[in-house]
């Protein structure tokens, strides 16, 4: 497949000098400017970093932001003093390349379009209905009477025999949080949540973002996912199966859980906007639309240094996928099932990934899927983000 190459290149600029009267230097991404001021230590000064590019707005996967307003040739201001659109829309949402003040995750609404869990689908519609396809053997799949939600989450991306049962959360417009299905550990206690800005769940495991940039969480504890008490400034969260993300203000990421194959070691990552967690396995999308991941990597699900021009990211159980600014779909990893036979998508503007299957939607509202299809979890060729009038 083809991909996007950003321009990494730095070059001199005649207008500005240091102290010491040699050129400065204009990076194409902040990233570019701290590998090279850490890796050859240079002598002169930083004195611009290059805008990202803005030639159209973007969709990131299955995500998007309450009024985003393009405002044309203003720069993001920096990401240390709040929240950019950018950053915000990586983790929640509908994105512009114009992004101007910054934002407070008081600010932020998340409004998560697809999930998809071990064995089913969610889709939340614009006037604010659910629906559900796929295995419902613990009234997962429950969610035709929900109304108001601007978000949901798909719990259980582990793919043994033993996790048939799964959860699936909403964020409600007020800010407060509902869940059904399997409550084995506690992950559907979320009703006295309050002044939730975004949702994230795992493997009997939920997390919620508040309005203050702290996080709660409510299921299993037993490796640690839950330790998120201390955690503060979180502008994004994720859940995999034993793990919890975030990413904070000004870009920096941070982990707690299961650390077995070093799917927890994000805390060296920088320019990070967005981030999603799978099995053993976490993807980090930074700043500049390239694309980072650790943990196992047996089956390629972490092979994305190469990837250019993306703007949302999603982890299944042991693949990834990742929305290309042109409205395509990369895939890596595990493709027994044909999870990753996404190449033909076009038009997509969010994308989720489950534990053996992958969703996209188009930008008409409607969605296409690919991967198992035992439990009809691919069942969406009648779904649409705007319900139909009878």
């Amino acid at each position: 497949m083809s991909l996007h190459t950003l321009n990494r290149s730095c070059t001199t600029s005649p207008r500005a000098a240091t102290s010491q009267g040699g050129p400065s230097t204009r990076f194409s991404s902040p990233i570019e400017r701290e590998r090279l001021e850490h890796d050859e230590q240079l002598p002169f000064l930083v004195s611009e970093v290059a805008p990202h590019d803005r030639r159209d707005p973007f969709e990131v996967p299955g995500q998007r932001v309450l009024e985003l307003d393009r405002v044309p040739h203003r720069r993001p201001s920096p990401l240390r003093d709040g929240v950019t659109k950018r950053q915000a829309a990586a983790t929640a949402g509908k994105t512009a390349y114009d992004q101007v003040e910054t934002r407070t995750a008081a600010e932020v609404h998340v409004r998560t379009v697809l999930a998809a869990g071990a064995r089913h689908s969610v889709l939340r519609r614009d006037d604010g209905t659910v629906v559900a396809t796929g295995n419902n053997q613990a009234g997962e799949c429950d969610v035709l009477h929900w109304s108001d939600v601007i978000a949901v989450a798909a719990g259980s991306v582990h793919t043994a025999r033993n996790t048939g049962k799964s959860h699936t959360v909403g964020l409600r417009a007020d800010g407060t949080a509902l869940a059904t299905g399997w409550s084995d550990a506690g992950q559907t206690a979320v009703t006295q949540w309050r002044e939730i800005t975004a949702i994230a769940a795992g493997w009997r495991t939920t997390v919620g973002l508040r309005a203050d940039g702290t996080v709660v969480a409510t299921g299993r504890t037993a490796e640690g996912q839950c330790d998120v008490q201390s955690w503060s400034e979180i502008v994004a969260i994720a859940c995999g199966d034993w793990h919890t993300v975030a990413v904070r203000r000004g870009g920096t990421t941070l982990a707690t859980g299961n650390n077995r194959r070093g799917q927890t070691d994000v805390a060296r990552w920088r320019y990070v906007s967005g981030v999603s967690a799978g099995y053993l396995h976490t993807v980090g999308l930074r700043e500049d639309g390239t694309v980072v991941a650790v943990g196992d990597g047996s089956r390629g699900q972490c092979d994305v240094s190469a990837w250019r021009g993306i703007t949302s990211v999603a982890a299944g159980s042991i693949h990834t996928l990742a929305l290309s600014r042109d409205g395509t779909v990369y895939a890596r990893g595990d493709n027994q099932f044909g999870q990753c036979d996404v190449q033909s998508w076009t038009d997509i503007t969010a994308i989720a990934a489950g534990a053996k299957h992958s969703l996209g939607l188009r930008a008409d509202g409607t969605v296409v899927a690919a991967g198992d299809h035992d439990d009809q979890q691919c069942n969406v060729d009648a779904w649409a983000t705007r319900p139909q009038r009878n």
